[in-house]
């Protein structure tokens, strides 16, 4: 369609993107000029994404993690969960709002409240998760991380964790989901960031796994997967070092059955 749009001016897909200067000046995701950004304002195009979305719902989905939800309008975002709701009321809508290493200059592909005081807030401000209180089921946790590796590298004591876990929950309402995780696949390993000290990632799994929230642990860290360098260490594609294929062999059999009773606990 993208490419359509850009050989033709008059292709019905015109409107279907953010053409600065057609052909070849648009709007993309960030600075990435292979993921033009979608004009979601256009009800053609609205269409054709809750179209694709009721599809895979209609398949046996039980719901969709919603990558980079700061893109789009807060419009879309109401009437695509009124229309999902609408056919599948159990479907689950968890979003992705993070604002981590956003340039200011790309703030022009991002739509949230006040987006510039929340830039200078930071990746993982309340003020950036809250705003999709009604529009979604709830969004990843961003802030439950920051907040746990700064316990793990002795910045934060337990007792101030906790304080501070019960301050950032109490924001919430109770039916808002905030899916925690240790680490994904934009940010250092957690076993690396632990110095890859396993006794820090298994106190950490613990306070994860005592928190009233649905959890996500990101393939490989329950076997002891980590990395050589940070991901910052890199000027490009830094972020493969935390995406390496999964290990199946020489996994951390200890490791992985303390992952395993913790699992077991928190089903029983």
């Amino acid at each position: 369609y993208f490419l359509d749009a850009q050989e033709n001016k008059n292709s019905k897909y015109f409107n279907w993107f953010y053409f600065k200067k057609w052909p070849n000046d648009y709007l993309c995701f960030l600075s990435f000029k292979e993921l033009p950004k979608i004009n979601l304002d256009y009800e053609p195009v609205r269409e054709h994404i809750i179209k694709a979305a009721k599809y895979w719902l209609s398949l046996g989905f039980d719901g969709f993690r919603l990558d980079h939800v700061i893109g789009p309008k807060h419009g879309f975002w109401k009437e695509f969960s009124r229309e999902i709701k609408k056919d599948f009321p159990n479907a689950v809508l968890i979003g992705e709002a993070w604002m981590q290493d956003i340039r200011f200059n790309k703030l022009k592909t991002i739509n949230v409240r006040n987006k510039y005081l929340k830039w200078l807030l930071g990746a993982s401000s309340d003020s950036l998760l809250k705003e999709y209180i009604v529009e979604l089921d709830g969004v990843l946790d961003f802030r439950f991380n920051d907040l746990i590796k700064k316990f793990v590298k002795n910045n934060l004591s337990q007792q101030k964790l906790l304080k501070k876990l019960k301050q950032h929950f109490s924001k919430y309402p109770r039916n808002y989901f905030l899916p925690t995780f240790l680490d994904n696949n934009d940010m250092n390993r957690f076993l690396f960031e632990c110095g890859n000290d396993k006794e820090k990632l298994k106190e950490a799994a613990k306070l994860q796994f005592s928190i009233n929230q649905p959890l996500i642990i990101y393939y490989g860290t329950e076997i002891g997967m980590t990395q050589q360098k940070s991901i910052k260490d890199f000027a490009k594609h830094g972020d493969l070092q935390a995406r390496q294929p999964m290990r199946w062999q020489q996994q951390n059999k200890e490791l992985f059955e303390f992952y395993k009773s913790l699992i077991e606990k928190k089903n029983n």
